[in-house]
């Protein structure tokens, strides 16, 4: 028996102190945001996005690419962005993106409020910290039918506005309490050629947002939203584990635990694609493939097997050409996982992938996306590397200045000056002590000039 709800656990254990290091983790988490949501507005999601802002009042919240909107508007638009491209933050116990949620909030009611540089980061860190806890006890069945980052989402918005708008601790559980009420996003989008996934990530902001704010003035919620006999959990996720959701109370915070993805391509390939660079690299130069076998996981079989894709989104989901790819052109690029697809040596090299499971692998899940290749040349060469972390993950970390080089590829895409990427990225490194956003917002602002 539980003597408290969960979710008053959840803000005892998201009030707790924010060090230094993890605000400097935040603002990696923000770069790699800001990265992913710039370059989401050349898709014609993106378009779409921008023509429906056009008749959006006019407020102090900085709506990418666009004039400046009022604030929970500008919340909405953002999430809608950062997961277009699905080379946004990951966390693989869960299998949500939180930034993509939890970032744009943070940073509107950040805009909204005056905060500092610091408030900001600690609102993300406390975000990523209630999110990733209600998301990595879900259970597995959840997914099945649900987005996850749709379903918790607005846990993660909501504890980060919170944290900015100074809510008590009953307000704090009010406002999680109504984020929980409407929550969910059915996976029926993956099926289709649709843009629903980035309308789940700008819903989830908004509700989280709005529960928020409605706390601020007192508006209550059910605080056993969770646990509750008709919560979340009996519900939609019956076989989860929400009393691990307050273990390990004093734990060190959750963000530290989400991977960011260095390759354009989804999370279950990447292991696929370091053991292929690695293997490539130990075969003699020019030597011409006569087979490749790859082991991994039953979950990355089950959602990355497309021999022949067609599309980008197919692509991104392709084991196979996500390791074509990494053979043929050493370094994965955006360019080769959108059609049309430099064919002839991409496919022949695709035609020689043959898949299956590591059992072993797959009970490693998720805690480690692994993945064995093994090249073999029609010279009689063959070479296997096994990758347990892909590159990215927790064990084998990315670098600000990976992410940096990151960001600024992707701005480069969309046509941003490099003098604007530099003046982004130093903004960012110096929110920990930055006394207001003003600088920040300015700059976001003109992105809609580029």
């Amino acid at each position: 028996m539980l003597l408290n709800p969960i979710t008053v656990e959840l803000v005892g254990m998201a009030r707790r102190d924010v060090t230094p290091s993890l605000r400097m983790r935040a603002a990696m988490h923000l770069l790699d945001w800001l990265g992913c949501a710039v370059y989401g507005l050349r898709y014609l999601h993106g378009k779409a996005l921008l023509n429906y802002l056009k008749d959006v009042p006019e407020g102090k919240g900085s709506a990418l690419g666009a004039e400046r909107k009022h604030f929970e508007q500008a919340a909405f638009h953002n999430a809608c962005l950062g997961n277009i491209a699905a080379f946004d933050d990951f966390d693989r116990t869960s299998g949500i993106s939180p930034g993509a949620v939890v970032i744009p909030v943070a940073l509107s009611v950040a805009e909204h409020t005056g905060a500092t540089g610091a408030q900001l980061l600690d609102a993300i860190v406390r975000g990523y910290e209630v999110m990733l806890r209600i998301g990595q006890y879900l259970g597995p069945k959840h997914s099945l039918f649900f987005d996850n980052t749709s379903s918790v989402g607005p846990f993660g918005a909501a504890a980060a506005a919170a944290d900015l708008l100074g809510l008590s601790d009953e307000q704090f559980v009010w406002a999680l309490g109504n984020a929980g009420t409407r929550t969910g996003g059915f996976r029926q989008m993956q099926n289709e050629p649709c843009m629903s996934k980035s309308l789940h990530n700008g819903l989830a902001a908004q509700s989280g947002l709005t529960a928020a704010l409605l706390a601020k003035r007192n508006f209550t919620g059910p605080k056993h939203i969770l646990e509750g006999p008709h919560g979340l959990f009996p519900a939609i996720a019956r076989d989860g584990s929400p009393i691990e959701i307050i273990f390990d109370s004093d734990g060190t915070f959750k963000i530290l635990e989400v991977s960011f993805r260095p390759w354009p391509a989804n999370r279950h390939t990447h292991a696929a694609i370091d053991a292929t660079l690695k293997a490539k690299a130990a075969l003699t130069p020019g030597s011409q493939l006569s087979a490749v076998a790859l082991e991994t996981y039953q979950e990355a079989i089950k959602s990355a097997n497309q021999p022949e894709p067609k599309t980008e989104v197919e692509a991104k989901h392709s084991l196979q050409h996500a390791i074509a790819v990494a053979f043929c052109k050493n370094k994965p690029a955006l360019e080769d996982f959108s059609p049309p697809f430099d064919q002839a040596r991409i496919a022949a090299t695709r035609a020689l992938i043959t898949v299956k499971e590591n059992e072993a692998m797959t009970r490693a899940f998720p805690k480690q996306y692994g993945a064995r290749v093994t090249l073999t040349t029609t010279a009689g060469e063959s070479v296997t590397e096994t990758i347990s972390n892909a590159w990215g993950d927790p064990a084998a970390a990315l670098n600000m200045q990976e992410l940096e080089a990151k960001f600024q590829g992707l701005l480069n895409k969309v046509g941003v000056l490099p003098s604007l990427q530099a003046e982004l990225a130093t903004c960012v490194k110096q929110l920990p002590e930055a006394k207001s956003l003003t600088d920040f917002s300015k700059r976001l602002q003109r992105i809609q000039a580029a």
